[in-house]
């Protein structure tokens, strides 16, 4: 922000269609018993859409609120994401923001081209799973990526390791926060 860069949240915020649209993960990936419950979470909407629509409060999907510690300003985007990458294609939720209601998929490429953003530096969680599917599908659309180490989280030290090191070689300028 201080440089004049444009802030961004890319929150997960998964539908119940994606338990239709994307089988492969649900049906492979989540045990059997814990799929009707998934469901129902999936379906409440509160503070989701609209001017309604509360980072700090909206539980988007099965993932929770934004922590109250972020420093979201009013000027700030929020577009949501049902997949790992806000890139790929998806179901309802993909790409919109939250005025827009889930009329997704959107093109979230084309969103940032129309704001004038062409490099985008990613913060977020985690970094071998959201960070990394965002990165390499951003750097594919000609965007100039750079990840921010000490701003992603990772599920264990070695992956992030891992992860940072893959994403080096040829997919992203990988720099701390103060050296960006």
């Amino acid at each position: 922000r201080a440089r004049g860069g444009t802030v961004v949240w890319v929150t997960s915020d998964v539908g119940a269609d994606s338990l239709e649209r994307w089988p492969v993960m649900y049906g492979g990936f989540i045990p059997q018993q814990y799929r009707a419950a998934l469901a129902e979470q999936l379906a409440h909407s509160d503070f989701r859409w609209g001017r309604d629509y509360d980072p700090r409060r909206c539980r988007h999907g099965m993932d929770g609120p934004l922590d109250p510690g972020l420093d979201i300003k009013g000027e700030d985007a929020f577009v949501k994401k049902d997949r790992f990458s806000p890139f790929a294609p998806g179901g309802k939720h993909q790409g919109c923001r939250p005025a827009d209601g889930p009329v997704g998929p959107q093109d979230f490429d084309l969103w940032l081209r129309r704001q004038g953003i062409e490099c985008l530096l990613l913060a977020g969680v985690t970094t071998a799973c959201c960070v990394d599917c965002t990165a390499r599908d951003a750097m594919q659309r000609n965007f100039k990526v750079v990840v921010l180490s000490d701003a992603v989280a990772p599920s264990t030290l070695q992956d992030h390791v891992a992860a940072l090191d893959h994403l080096a070689v040829g997919m992203a300028d990988v720099r701390t926060v103060d050296d960006a």
